[in-house]
């Protein structure tokens, strides 16, 4: 995989984001999230078979963390068998993170 930007780049875009152009968090959140279930539905296919096996969604704490149940929300809502995962302890958990239902 080659990275199209650096952290420290992305970081920058979502402060421009959020400060400047006063988008907030949750939004680039959802958008991120729905991205990404497009891209892996494109890539695992939308058909029955695409379905039949399991979608495994390592997710940390704070904002990737929230994409990350984000993603696995957008992918269980088009029918894929998702189990999203999270090596913190709830309470350890960003508050951005426990946006997603």
């Amino acid at each position: 995989m080659t990275p199209v930007v650096t952290r420290a780049q992305m970081r920058a875009y979502d402060k421009f984001a959020i400060e400047i152009c006063h988008v907030p968090s949750i939004v680039l959140m959802e958008n991120a999230a729905r991205g990404a279930a497009d891209i892996i539905v494109r890539l695992l296919g939308d058909g029955a078979e695409a379905r039949a096996g399991r979608v495994v969604v390592v997710c940390g704490a704070g904002n990737n963390g929230g994409d990350g149940f984000g993603v696995a929300r957008h992918l269980l809502a088009r029918s894929y068998d998702v189990v999203a995962v999270s090596r913190r302890f709830c309470r350890q958990v960003d508050g951005r993170c426990t946006h997603q239902p």
